[in-house]
């Protein structure tokens, strides 16, 4: 229920694309945060609702037995649960987008290309491949392959001596090297299909 200012500013509030983004301080809380304040952001001239969240969840866990797997019924369930409580709200229902990031936004990062090497230059996908962790980055797509994305990226930093903490500097200096072109490449590959619908929402 904080809402933050964005660390790094682009543009003003005159620009044409006007972004306000609110941390609600955990995954289970951000439909609910949505559906208790869409109607006072759409008074006040925001025209769209994205919402975000990681699907690993103790709700995931529970519902797929505590297997440490990728289950799309289960998915697929959550999706509609969320979707039926979006239709419900009436008129802006249809301007209301709400995402699972499967299974954490980890995996998005994970299939950014070479993203890895800004923690050390030898992180290659060769030399992840061929370590004991076996990680194909360049052929595995991290939606469907990876339970617990966050800690693939932690044994990934273990290679290089680093401890992955999911603090904003840790992150800030992961993404930091990361060029647009790098980001197009993952929306047009065939991995990570949620973060191409997510960018596809995010600039229309």
């Amino acid at each position: 229920n904080n809402i933050k200012k964005l660390s790094h500013i682009h543009g003003t509030e005159d620009d044409p694309n006007y972004y306000l983004i609110i941390d609600v301080g955990g995954d289970n809380s951000v439909l609910s945060a949505i559906t208790h304040r869409e109607k006072g952001f759409f008074e006040n001239g925001y025209n769209k609702i994205i919402g975000l969240r990681d699907m690993f969840s103790e709700e995931y866990r529970c519902k797929n037995n505590h297997l440490k797997t990728v289950n799309w019924d289960v998915i697929t369930d959550l999706k509609k649960e969320s979707q039926e409580r979006i239709d419900n709200l009436g008129n802006n229902s249809d301007k209301i987008h709400f995402f699972f990031a499967i299974m954490e936004t980890e995996a998005w990062l994970l299939g950014i290309k070479d993203i890895v090497l800004s923690i050390n230059s030898q992180l290659t996908n060769e030399f992840i491949k061929n370590s004991p962790l076996g990680y194909d980055l360049d052929k595995d797509d991290p939606q469907q392959t990876y339970y617990h994305p966050a800690k693939v990226i932690g044994e990934i930093f273990g290679l290089a001596g680093k401890e992955y903490d999911k603090k904003e500097s840790t992150l800030s200096s992961l993404i930091a090297p990361v060029e647009k072109e790098k980001y197009e490449a993952l929306r047009s590959s065939a991995h990570c299909s949620v973060f191409s619908k997510f960018i596809e929402v995010l600039l229309n």
